[in-house]
């Protein structure tokens, strides 16, 4: 009999339970799926990774109890799993205290609600407006926090010595690319009126603006981003693209600016512990910059009335609204020039939305939340039974093992996306990217067990 470690409320076991981690995003959301893995494995229990492309073929190929998946939609087979093993939903997305958008993310996907056993939630607040909105029942809501916050937990370096301040940059210049992965702005217009989602509206793209908002916001972003390195030339300027944009993109600002450098290594809590302050809009690196103590300034005012006015409100963060937003770059530069307090605002915002800080980490909770689910629950009425297959897939699957049907399935899903596109995809032989994001989550552990945060 395996027997749970180190915490009283999680119970023997009769054997150890099979997870199977699904990923969407790999860049974004690998790192967490280490993070839980770690817990997990902890408490005795057997945790696989796969892709949400594989996910038919890596049921089959692990048989687990329980599937962790970052979203319902997309997942045709969602209800044949939901009748073999237990369906936890951990959102990839926090929808940063957006009512509108956490309300709309469930709304007319009742058949796919109903198949999730648990919905795992970053925070207070997207617990109580999904109960208010009636999407989802009390028992199968709980407050865990998200692994991706985890870096929250440790506190940021200190460098001493630094000979002037230094000025971050998140660019936010992603929707259009990330639409298709495509850079060939007619195909992507194209794409964008013709494969509308199921609730039948463009989402990001809505009537009566369309793409068009889109354009003249990215534009404006880029405009920005140099107007404010050409006018603060006595300032440090370090620009991070979003991760759908394309590094050498930026090239042009970075050659004839010896005050910019432009890059995107490591996570994003790396990258902060070496800026002094923030500016952005529309991005949540805000909220990871106010956590780590970085002064953070909203951009808002700085883009045409006109361009902000046209983007759907839905997608607006009301994180926006908490920090300083200068009405010119003259008005900035005295900002950047003034002592830093901390906002009460932020912190009650970052308690409410995303469960910081806690007195556990969220891969901690999420691991004794699964595990103690699973000791009081019955099995699915078609436990073990492997899913069933398109008939060129069982023709196929004659060939082949479950293991080389999911690596096939990888590669076939990253075909077709440029080079700069993050790969939606996760399998074994993504060696290099897997060895570097496994790296950065034994520094985590090793960092949490240094500051006395693992428990």
């Amino acid at each position: 009999m395996l027997r749970f470690k180190g915490n009283k409320n999680v119970s023997s076991a009769l054997k150890p339970y099979r997870i199977l981690y699904i990923i969407d995003v790999a860049a974004r959301e690998q790192l967490a799926a280490y993070l839980v893995r770690h817990e997990l494995e902890k408490l005795g229990c057997i945790v696989y990774l796969a892709s949400r492309y594989a996910i038919s073929s890596a049921y089959n190929r692990f048989r687990p109890d329980v599937i962790i998946l970052p979203k319902i939609h997309k997942v045709p087979e969602l209800g044949e799993l939901s009748k073999r093993c237990h369906i936890f939903l951990l959102s990839a997305e926090s929808f940063s205290g957006s009512e509108e958008v956490t309300v709309s993310s469930y709304q007319g996907y009742d058949k796919e609600v109903d198949c999730v056993d648990m919905r795992l939630c970053w925070g207070g607040f997207d617990k109580d407006i999904l109960l208010k909105a009636g999407l989802f029942q009390q028992g199968k809501l709980a407050v865990t926090g998200h692994p991706m916050t985890e870096s929250w937990y440790l506190p940021p370096k200190k460098y001493l010595n630094k000979r002037s301040v230094v000025v971050g940059i998140t660019s936010t210049s992603r929707v259009l690319a990330n639409a298709f992965g495509d850079r060939n702005m007619v195909s992507i217009i194209d794409g964008l009126e013709h494969n509308l989602d199921s609730n039948g509206n463009g989402n990001f793209f809505d009537k009566p603006n369309h793409a068009e908002c889109w354009i003249a916001f990215e534009a404006a972003f880029i405009r920005l981003m140099i107007n404010i390195a050409d006018q603060l030339p006595d300032f440090e300027i370090r620009i991070r693209p979003h991760p759908n944009e394309a590094v050498s993109d930026y090239s042009a600002i970075q050659k004839s600016r010896p005050n910019v450098k432009v890059d995107r290594k490591g996570d994003i809590a790396e990258w902060l512990d070496d800026i002094d302050v923030l500016l952005s809009f529309i991005s949540t690196s805000q909220i990871d910059a106010a956590v780590r103590g970085k002064h953070v300034i909203s951009l808002k005012n700085l883009f045409p009335k006109w361009v902000i006015d046209g983007l759907p409100q839905r997608y607006r963060l009301p994180v926006d609204d908490i920090f300083p937003a200068p009405d010119s770059l003259e008005e900035l530069n005295k900002i950047l020039q003034t002592p830093f307090f901390e906002s009460a605002s932020v912190k009650k915002y970052v308690d409410r939305v995303f469960n910081f800080p806690s007195k556990k980490r969220p891969s901690e909770l999420i691991a004794e939340y699964i595990c103690n689910y699973l000791e009081g629950a019955d099995m699915k009425s078609n436990y073990q039974e492997s899913l069933p297959r398109e008939m060129s897939n069982k023709l196929l699957k004659l060939a082949v093992s479950d293991t080389i049907f999911m690596i096939m399935q990888d590669i076939k899903s990253s075909i077709g996306f440029s080079k700069s596109r993050v790969a939606h995809s996760f399998c074994a032989h993504r060696f290099k990217r897997n060895y570097d994001i496994s790296k950065r989550a034994k520094e985590l552990i090793q960092g949490f067990n240094d500051s006395g945060i693992v428990r």
